[in-house]
């Protein structure tokens, strides 16, 4: 235990392993040595609702998942829970079972109960919004790719040092500074003013022992406006409007070089039929539903002109309503993602890979017309 004296709180931070038995231990003891009128869990208000009640994924809407655009956050959010899960299970514990006997204490001693961590929502969409393409594709990878765990008593210690978010990302951390700059700092920076905020002055936070060298820092330090944390970078203006200019200047740039005239428009009508031809082509090597390989094929003109509705959005639909997802299928997300073959008879990653594919070869045969146009452009002007 750390006990800090702030003014007129006294506050005593319970450092844990997420997965371990001996950290319940540890909060049950810190509970009744310090006899705190308030105990801070290390959860967001949702997480502590549904703590003892499991997301049921069996009820989930693909489809609805899809419109929303949260596909790829549902799926890093269930690989997340699936890694705890596999450490708990190594360790004979349940995942946040110290945060459960913080609750409980709270309820047996009459205290309130504060949940001081960001929404993981919130986490997720501000580390989506300041990662690159690629970063996203990398930090996918690594998630699905996190290895089962062998671990005993031992490792009870090096567990303490590490957040388990943060370990399931901990080999590429050094490259992505900003991923560890939202995962661990800002948290660090929204739970010691969570703590702050707490009422009482008797004050117990349960936290994981890797957020607590920057709690500490952050509790001296001045209060932090937490709205502040929670603000999701919105799309820039620049970008909304490219959105919709690079593909009329595509188009425009086919007329330049192939000349506004009979000629230019079979150019156009050429690249919507193979862009089309691709989508659909993309499809049928992700194996997706026949009527996915048709809808790619009769949408992807529309993307191809209209920016916002990007074909493997069409196809993610079309793949999740004929093929909707069981729960068998996210029980084995983690290992069927380790093979093509498993991942194609999965129908969450199936949906995935359908959407990426029919956007991959729709952009491909863009990209080749686009060189062709321009090298038709540059000849006309010599």
């Amino acid at each position: 235990m750390k006990q800090i004296q702030l003014e007129n709180k006294k506050i005593t931070l319970v450092e844990t392993a997420h997965v371990s038995k001996q950290s319940v231990l540890d909060v049950f003891e810190a509970v009744e040595e310090v006899k705190p009128d308030v105990i801070c869990i290390e959860l967001d208000n949702q997480r502590a609702q549904r703590i003892d009640t499991p997301v049921d994924y069996s009820s989930m809407k693909l489809i609805d998942v899809i419109k929303e655009k949260k596909l790829i956050l549902v799926i890093v959010n269930y690989i997340l829970s699936q890694y705890q899960k596999r450490m708990a299970e190594n360790m004979d514990s349940n995942v946040g079972d110290e945060m459960r006997a913080g609750i409980q204490a709270a309820k047996e001693m009459n205290v309130s109960i504060a949940a001081i961590d960001r929404d993981i929502q919130i986490t997720f969409k501000r580390i989506w919004s300041h990662m690159s393409f690629f970063e996203k594709i990398k930090i996918f990878g690594a998630l699905l790719s996190s290895e089962d765990i062998d671990l005993d008593e031992t490792d009870i210690e090096h567990l303490k040092k590490q957040d388990v978010l943060n370990s399931a990302l901990e080999e590429i951390s050094a490259e992505l500074p900003n991923v560890h700059r939202i995962l661990v700092t800002e948290r660090d920076m929204y739970m010691a003013q969570s703590i702050k905020n707490a009422p009482g002055t008797n004050v117990l936070a349960i936290i994981g022992a890797a957020h607590g060298p920057g709690i500490v820092k952050y509790l001296y330090e001045d209060d932090i406006n937490l709205k502040d944390l929670e603000f999701i970078k919105p799309q820039s203006a620049l970008s909304k409007v490219m959105k919709w200019v690079l593909p009329l200047l595509f188009i425009l740039l086919i007329f330049l070089a192939f000349g506004f005239n009979q000629d230019g428009l079979q150019k156009v009508g050429s690249w919507i039929l193979w862009v089309s031809v691709a989508s659909a082509l993309g499809a049928l090597v992700s194996l997706g539903h026949p009527v996915t390989i048709l809808v790619s094929f009769l949408t992807a003109f529309i993307s191809a002109i209209n920016p916002i509705l990007s074909v493997g959005w069409f196809a993610g639909i079309s793949e999740a309503y004929f093929r909707a997802p069981t729960v068998g299928d996210f029980e084995t997300l983690n290992e069927d993602a380790k093979s093509i073959k498993k991942a194609l008879k999965n129908n969450v990653l199936r949906t995935l890979i359908v959407m990426f594919m029919t956007s991959l070869f729709s952009v491909i045969v863009t990209l080749y017309f686009t060189g062709d146009s321009l090298r038709n452009f540059i000849q006309g002007l010599f």
